[in-house]
């Protein structure tokens, strides 16, 4: 038996990442029966944190939770002591283990998009292998716009936020990468959706119990049935185009972190 994890910040690819993943024959990922008779995804499939009863162990959801913009509240969610682990650890071994679904599976499989910022502290509970994603910078921002007038938020005034939280994320994402060794498989959205095939086989070297691990064909996401990986990115940077100065003011405030960009490939438009 082994662990799989998802090392990817919110609004990066991470649900459909994790539900393709879900249906292979020797993974097991969280489940809440609650959920599965209206469930946003696979049958009743769930985030570590929103496992009934996980909330407590997990912290306060309005702290962990926090998907818009977290910069400010990372010192937070980077706490050590705000965790009990082994509590976390066997409640969600618990979970796993009675998920009659696939009883046998010999991977069990897990996201919480603020993991991204907790991987050195839970490594050592769970000896995980981790998949490490990230999105291109202009498609993240207009996603996270997106996401404050969902929630009925302003966004005015919050570039600087999002763009340092933004850096900050791909800096512990190559913290991570280093951290975890060969226990680590990055990849960036973009290229993932572009050379699926060579990184499905690649998913399927690094970990051979993925042998039937296709990204293709339906699969239930955010309410939504999909068919494969789509890059939506170009969509939401002509979205983000549309907002009188954004591209310029985004721009400015990405320059002095160019080399972070670059080191994921990304660059500047």
């Amino acid at each position: 038996m082994s662990y799989l994890f998802l090392a990817v910040p919110p609004y990066s690819g991470s649900t459909v990442l994790h539900n393709y993943i879900a249906k292979c024959a020797n993974v097991t990922p969280l489940t809440d029966e609650i959920r599965s008779k209206n469930s946003t995804n696979e049958a009743g499939i769930i985030e570590g944190n929103a496992a009934t009863n996980a909330r407590k162990l997990y912290g306060d959801r309005g702290v962990d939770g926090v998907r818009i913009a977290p910069g400010a509240r990372m010192p937070i969610i980077q706490n050590q002591t705000n965790y009990d682990w082994d509590g976390i650890k066997t409640f969600l071994d618990a979970n796993w283990q009675q998920n009659t679904t696939n009883p046998n599976a010999s991977i069990r499989l897990q996201k919480t998009p603020n993991d991204t910022y907790r991987v050195q502290m839970m490594q050592p509970h769970f000896d995980a292998n981790w998949i490490i994603m990230v999105r291109e910078p202009y498609a993240w921002v207009q996603s996270t716009i997106e996401k404050f007038l969902a929630k009925g938020i302003n966004p005015s005034g919050s570039a600087q936020e999002i763009v340092d939280h933004m850096v900050n994320t791909y800096v512990i994402q190559k913290e991570n990468q280093a951290f975890l060794g060969d226990k680590a498989y990055t990849m960036t959205f973009e290229d993932f959706v572009t050379n699926e095939d060579k990184h499905t086989q690649a998913l399927k070297d690094w970990m051979p119990e993925l042998s039937d691990l296709t990204f293709k064909g339906d699969c239930k996401v955010k309410r939504e049935r999909v068919q494969g990986l789509t890059n939506n990115n170009a969509e939401r940077v002509a979205l983000l185009r549309t907002v009188p100065g954004a591209i310029n003011k985004f721009n400015e405030l990405f320059k002095p972190h160019e080399a972070v960009l670059n080191s994921w490939g990304y660059e500047l438009l």
